[in-house]
């Protein structure tokens, strides 16, 4: 088993909070796959909190087809592509309000609402990832996680999660 995976090229991800185009430059000199994977720093200028937002995919670009075992490939991609698509095909409405229940344990649910707006969900007067605003809300909860996956969180109608829209994406994709 150990010679199988060795004999594989292997598959390199880098988080990075900002991709100098160097990176880029250098990331297509190699042979083998390299997934570059934009990790957003925020930081709270008067209390200097940072606050990290990972994508909702963990694989920014699609690897080379070529290099796919397709019996176990998987569809991939951006988080913000993704919700792209949610809009474009109006999974997901500009305007529509989503909501999102949580509670730390032994404390009852809150509820929070956002507005979807073309790219990302509106909150207090900012825009934000789906998961980075799942996670201001969950901080506004009492919670201190400062990661949450918003698919997995923010519903579309009551109980049903914005997740399944992206899998809808995503399954079309992998048929295509």
């Amino acid at each position: 088993k150990i010679k199988a995976i060795l004999s594989k090229k292997p598959i390199v991800d880098i988080p990075i909070d900002e991709i100098p185009a160097d990176l880029l430059e250098w990331k297509q000199t190699l042979s083998y796959t390299v997934n570059i994977i934009h990790i957003g720093k925020y930081i709270e200028s008067s209390s200097k909190e940072i606050l990290y937002s990972f994508p909702d995919e963990s694989v920014v670009e699609e690897s080379p087809e070529e290099e796919q075992d397709q019996s176990v490939a998987q569809p991939r991609m951006s988080g913000s592509k993704l919700f792209s698509k949610v809009i474009e095909t109006g999974l997901l409405k500009v305007g529509q309000q989503l909501s999102l229940r949580y509670g730390m344990q032994g404390s009852p649910k809150q509820v929070f609402h956002c507005i979807v707006r073309e790219n990302g969900f509106e909150m207090d007067g900012n825009v934000f990832s789906p998961s980075t605003a799942a996670v201001v809300c969950i901080q506004k909860a009492g919670s201190s996680r400062a990661t949450a996956n918003g698919w997995m969180m923010w519903e579309y109608e009551s109980g049903k999660l914005i997740n399944e829209l992206a899998n809808n994406i995503l399954s079309k994709q992998s048929q295509a």
